[in-house]
C-alpha cells in the first residue's frame, strides 16, 4: 500500500512536493484543483511501477532547478526512491486510470489508432494472453532483425557479384564439378556473338595438301627397271656429259626417245646402226618415264612440306594456325589440336629431309638403286604419323568451326546479348561461391532463411494459441464491459472483439453497437459517414475507457495485492454516471490492496466517501504553498462541499445582478453551477423528500405531479427551463453559453431561492 509521497523534486510543476499529513489509507481521496499536479503524481507512480524513467523525464521541471528526485513509501516494501535516473526497487503492482491509459488503450485525439488496439489487447487477454502476445511480438521482432540482416547480406552478395538477383536459387545452388568448362563454354558463345562478323569471315585452320607415301618412296628408291643395266646408264651419263647436258638433259632425251622414229630429228640419219640411240630409246621409254614421274611427284610433296617459304609447308601451316587457333579457341569449343611448336617442326623437317635428299639422288640417277637407313625410315614414319594425326585434328577443328559459323549466321538482338552476358556472370558467381566472401555470405543467408522458416512456424502456432485465448476471454470481457456501460447509462455496447494480426504487432479489433448500428473502432468514416469520433460523445468515450479499465482490474487474480489509482475518472460524465463511477470505485476498494482517487471535484469525492461503509477512507488535498512548492495536507470533503454550495450561490447571484462574472468564474462553469446548485438547494430545503442522486428533471416531474399545494409548484416552469438549459448535452459543441441566456437563467435561480 502507498502510505506516503515523502518527496517530489524538479518534476512537473514541483520544485518541491512533500506530504505533510498522516499516511494514506485503504481508500485515499486526494483533492486538487486543475493544474495542481495530479497527472504528475500519476506519472511518478507509473514510472515506479514500470521501472521506466521516461514518464519522469517527460515532466522534467521547466525551471531546470536540478535533477528530478522522488521518494515514495509503501507498506510493506518500504522506501522506493528515484535518483540519478533510476529507481532503487520495484513497488507493489500499481494500476492507473488516467489520460495516459486512455491515450494508450482506447483512443488518441478522438480516434482509435492501431497503437490503441495493440495496447488494448494486453488489457483484455490477461497474463496468459500477454505472454502469448509477447511471444508473437518477440518472434516478429526477431524476424525483423533477421530481415534486416538478410537485406544486408543480399546487398553484400550483390556487391560481390551484381548479376545475382535470385538469392535463394544462388545460395542453394550446388557448384558443378565442371563449372570452369561451363564458364568457358558461355564465354566462347558470348565472344562469338560479339565477333559474329569475324566468325563468318575468318578462314579455317589450314593444312598442307598432301603427305608423302613412304612405302612408295622406298620402292621408287630401289626400282632399277627390268632389263636396264648400270653400264647403259653410265654410257648415257657419259654421253650427256660429253654434250654438256645438265640434270634436265634426261628429260630432253626422254622426250626425244618417245617421239623419234628411225631417223635422228636433227640430221635425219638412220638410227638403226647407232648403239647409243637404241640404249636411249630403251631407257627413256614408258617404264622409265613412269618411274621418273613418280619420283618427281614424291619430291614435289616433300619439297612443299619442307620449303619454308611455300604456303603449304609444315612451318608456314604451323605459323598460320597459331594465329587462327588463338581466335577460334576463344569463340568455339574446338577439339584437341596438338600445336606444332618450333621443336616439333624441326623434328619433322629433320626426319623428312633425308628422304627428300635420297629422292633427289634417285631423280639424278633413276636406274641407280638407293637404300635408306632403317633409323631414317623409322624417324620418317614417326614424322609422317605425327603429321597425319595433326591433319585429322585439323579436320575435326574445322568441323567445329563450321558449327560456330552456323550458330552465328545471324546477328543477335541486344536482349539476347544481355542474356548471354548474364549466363556468363551467373556461372562466374557460382564459381566464386566456393570461396569467401561469397561462401560465408551464402552460408549465413541459408542459415537465416532456415531460422525465418522456423520462426514463421512458431509464429503461426503462437497466433493460433492467442486467437483461441482471445476467443475464450473476449466474450466474458465484453460482457463485463457492457454490464458497466449499461450501469453508466450508455446507449452503446462493445461487440465483435477479436485478435488481429494486421500491422507490426498483435492487436485488438472491436466494434461499437449503437442501437443496432455497428461501427468498427478505428475505421475513419467519410465526412458524411458516422464514425467512432462523431457518434460517441466525450462522456461516452470516458465511460468506455473507464469500463475497460474497471473490467481489467476486476479480472486481476492478484487484485488483493494491487494499488488502483484513478485520476479524475469522471471527466465529461453526467451526474448519473458519476454516481455509478463512485460505486464501482468502492467495489474495487473492497477487494484491492488500496485505491487512490485524485479529483478536482469535491462533490465526486464526496460521493465516494459518504457511502464508504467499512472502508477506511483518508482525505487529503494538494496545497500550493508558492508557484513551484506544494504539499499534501489533511482535508475534509464535507467542509469543501458545503463551501462550494455557498460559492455557487455567490457566482449565480452576482451574474444575475450585474452580468459580470466573479473572479475565477466563466460561462461554462456558471452553466454547470446552475444544475448542481438547484439540486443541492432542493435537497437542503426539503431533506428526505427525494432519494439520493435524484436528478433535477425527475424532481421537476414530481413537483408538477404534486399540484398547486407543493411549495415549489409555482416555480415548476422556471425549474423545467433551468433543467433544459443546464443539461450536459445542451451546450455540446459550443465553447460557451450565450451570455444573455445565461443571465436570464441565473435570474430565475435568484427568483426561486430569494435574496437571503
Amino acid at each position: 500500500m502507498l502510505t506516503r509521497i515523502d518527496q517530489l523534486k524538479n518534476i512537473g510543476r514541483f520544485t518541491s512536493f512533500k506530504q505533510r499529513a498522516d499516511a494514506l489509507g485503504q481508500v485515499a481521496l486526494v483533492f486538487a484543483r486543475n493544474g495542481y499536479g495530479k497527472t504528475t503524481i500519476c506519472a511518478v507512480l507509473r514510472s515506479a511501477s514500470t521501472q521506466d524513467s521516461a514518464p519522469i523525464g517527460e515532466r522534467l521541471h521547466l525551471g531546470n532547478a536540478g535533477l528530478p528526485e522522488a521518494a515514495l513509501n509503501f507498506d510493506p516494501t518500504g522506501g522506493v526512491v528515484f535518483q540519478n535516473g533510476s529507481w532503487n526497487r520495484t513497488p507493489p503492482s500499481i494500476l492507473i486510470f488516467d489520460g495516459e491509459f486512455i491515450r494508450r488503450n482506447v483512443h488518441t485525439a478522438d480516434e482509435v489508432t492501431r497503437d490503441n488496439k495493440r495496447q488494448l489487447l494486453r488489457v483484455i487477454v490477461g497474463a496468459t494472453g500477454v505472454r502469448l502476445a509477447e511471444t508473437v511480438t518477440d518472434i516478429d521482432a526477431k524476424n525483423t532483425q533477421l530481415n534486416t540482416e538478410l537485406r544486408d547480406l543480399e546487398r553484400a552478395i550483390r556487391t560481390a557479384h551484381p548479376s545475382i538477383s535470385d538469392y535463394s536459387g544462388f545460395a542453394n545452388a550446388a557448384i558443378p564439378d565442371d563449372i570452369q568448362l561451363r564458364i568457358d563454354e558461355r564465354r566462347r558463345r558470348l565472344l562469338a556473338a560479339q565477333r559474329a562478323n569475324d566468325v563468318r569471315t575468318r578462314q579455317n585452320i589450314t593444312l598442307w595438301r598432301q603427305l608423302p607415301d613412304l612405302d612408295r618412296v622406298i620402292d621408287l628408291l630401289t626400282d632399277v627397271l627390268d632389263g636396264a643395266s648400270d653400264a647403259a646408264e653410265r654410257r648415257i651419263a657419259d654421253h650427256m656429259a660429253k654434250h654438256g647436258f645438265d640434270s634436265g638433259g634426261r628429260r630432253w632425251l626422254a622426250y626425244g626417245a618417245q617421239r623419234a622414229r628411225n631417223t635422228c630429228p636433227y640430221c635425219d640419219q638412220d638410227l638403226g646402226p647407232s648403239t647409243i640411240a637404241a640404249e636411249i630409246k630403251f631407257l627413256f621409254g614408258e617404264a622409265y618415264t613412269t618411274l621418273t614421274a613418280s619420283i618427281d611427284a614424291q619430291l614435289s610433296i616433300l619439297d612443299g612440306l619442307l620449303t619454308a617459304g611455300k604456303v603449304g609447308s609444315i612451318r608456314a601451316v604451323a605459323e598460320a594456325n597459331r594465329v587462327a587457333l588463338d581466335f577460334w579457341r576463344q569463340v568455339g569449343d574446338l577439339p584437341v589440336l596438338d600445336e606444332l611448336h618450333d621443336t616439333d617442326i624441326e623434328r619433322l623437317e629433320a626426319a623428312l629431309q633425308p628422304v627428300m635428299t635420297a629422292l633427289e639422288r634417285k631423280a639424278a640417277a633413276p636406274l641407280t638403286p638407293i637404300q635408306l637407313d632403317a633409323d631414317l625410315v623409322r624417324a620418317a614414319r614417326e614424322a609422317i604419323s605425327i603429321a597425319e594425326i595433326y591433319a585429322g585434328q585439323v579436320l575435326a577443328c574445322n568441323h567445329a568451326i563450321e558449327v560456330v559459323r552456323t550458330e552465328n549466321a545471324a546477328e543477335l538482338t541486344a536482349s539476347q546479348m544481355r542474356e548471354l552476358q548474364e549466363a556468363v556472370d551467373k556461372r562466374l558467381a557460382l564459381q566464386a561461391k566456393a570461396q569467401d566472401p561469397l561462401k560465408t555470405l551464402c552460408e549465413r543467408w541459408k542459415s537465416i532463411t532456415d531460422e525465418r522458416a522456423a520462426l514463421a512456424s512458431n509464429r503461426s502456432t503462437a497466433q493460433r494459441a492467442l486467437t483461441a485465448h482471445v476467443e475464450a476471454t473476449a466474450t466474458a470481457y465484453e460482457a463485463g464491459i457492457n454490464e458497466l456501460l449499461e450501469a453508466f447509462g450508455a446507449n452503446f455496447r462493445l461487440c465483435q472483439t477479436k485478435a488481429s494480426y494486421v500491422g507490426r504487432d498483435p492487436n485488438t479489433e472491436y466494434c461499437i453497437d449503437v442501437n443496432g448500428h455497428v461501427l468498427k473502432a478505428g475505421e475513419s468514416g467519410a465526412a458524411s459517414k458516422p464514425s467512432f469520433r462523431t457518434v460517441l460523445s466525450a462522456g461516452d468515450k470516458s465511460s468506455l475507457a473507464l469500463a475497460l479499465f474497471v473490467t481489467q482490474v476486476k479480472q486481476r487474480a492478484d487484485l488483493g495485492d494491487c494499488i488502483v489509482v484513478f485520476d479524475d475518472p469522471f471527466n465529461s460524465q453526467d451526474t448519473a454516471r458519476q454516481f455509478e463511477t463512485a460505486s464501482q470505485i468502492r467495489l474495487i476498494a473492497a477487494h484491492a490492496r488500496q485505491v487512490v482517487v485524485l479529483s478536482h471535484d469535491p462533490r465526486f469525492l464526496h460521493l465516494i466517501e459518504k457511502d464508504k461503509g467499512t472502508l477506511v477512507v483518508t482525505q487529503h488535498q494538494i496545497v500550493a504553498e508558492s508557484d513551484w512548492v506544494a504539499s499534501l495536507k489533511i482535508w475534509n470533503v464535507e467542509d469543501e462541499v458545503k463551501a462550494d454550495y455557498v460559492r455557487r450561490a455567490e457566482r449565480i447571484r452576482a451574474y444575475a445582478s450585474t452580468g459580470v462574472h466573479l473572479t475565477g468564474c466563466n460561462g461554462p462553469l456558471l452553466a454547470s453551477d446552475i444544475r448542481i446548485f438547484v439540486e443541492e438547494y432542493i435537497d437542503l430545503r426539503f431533506p428526505g423528500r427525494f432519494a439520493p442522486r435524484t436528478l433535477l428533471g425527475a424532481m421537476v416531474d414530481a413537483i408538477d405531479a404534486a399540484g398547486p399545494n407543493d411549495d415549489l409548484h409555482i416555480h415548476r416552469n422556471d425549474l423545467r427551463a433551468l433543467n433544459e438549459f443546464s443539461r450536459p448535452e445542451h451546450h455540446r459543441g459550443t465553447t460557451s453559453p450565450d451570455p444573455t441566456q445565461l443571465r436570464a437563467q441565473c435570474k430565475k435561480v435568484v427568483k426561486i431561492i430569494g435574496m437571503y
